[in-house]
C-alpha cells in the first residue's frame, strides 16, 4: 500500500510594503526548507519587483508557488499599478491601499478553502500583523 506524503502548506499574506514582503518570502524559504509547501500571495506589480527572488529558490529546490491575484487599485481608489506602500503618489493614500486588501480577502479565503481540500495534512494561512483579514485559517483534512 503506497503512503501519501503528508506536508502543510502555508499561505502567506504579506502586507504589500517592501519592509514586509521580504521578510515574508524569508520566511517562505524557511518553511519550504523543512518539506512544507509554501504559497505566497501576491500581486502583478509585486511580482515584478519580487518575482526573482522566489524564482531563485523554486530553481534550488524549494516548494514555494506564487499565486497572483489582481489588485483592485481603481475600486479602492489608488492609481492603476500602485500595488505598493513605496508605490503610492502619497502617503495619504495608504488607507485606500489597506482598502484593496481587505478587498483581496474573500481571493484568499476562496484559494485557501480549494488548498485545504487538496492538501494532504493541512492547511495554515500566515498574514501580516497589520493585515485585516477576520482571521488565519487552519483546515485538518479526515
Amino acid at each position: 500500500m503506497a503512503t501519501q506524503s503528508r506536508q502543510l502548506h502555508f499561505i502567506l499574506f504579506p502586507l504589500m510594503a517592501p519592509g514586509h514582503m521580504i521578510p515574508m518570502i524569508d520566511i517562505a524559504k524557511l518553511l519550504a526548507q523543512r518539506n512544507v509547501i509554501v504559497s505566497i500571495i501576491t500581486t502583478p506589480q509585486n511580482v515584478n519587483r519580487f518575482g526573482s527572488t522566489i524564482d531563485r529558490a523554486v530553481r534550488a529546490g524549494l516548494r514555494i508557488q506564487r499565486v497572483e491575484v489582481r489588485f483592485p487599485s481603481v475600486e479602492s481608489g489608488l492609481p492603476e499599478g500602485c500595488e505598493n506602500l513605496d508605490t503610492l503618489p502619497s502617503l495619504d493614500m495608504a488607507s485606500n491601499l489597506f482598502i484593496a486588501l481587505n478587498l483581496l480577502q474573500k481571493e484568499v479565503q476562496i484559494y485557501g478553502e480549494i488548498s485545504g481540500r487538496l492538501s494532504p495534512i493541512g492547511l495554515s494561512t500566515l498574514k501580516d500583523e497589520l493585515m485585516s483579514l477576520s482571521s488565519d485559517i487552519l483546515i485538518l483534512n479526515s
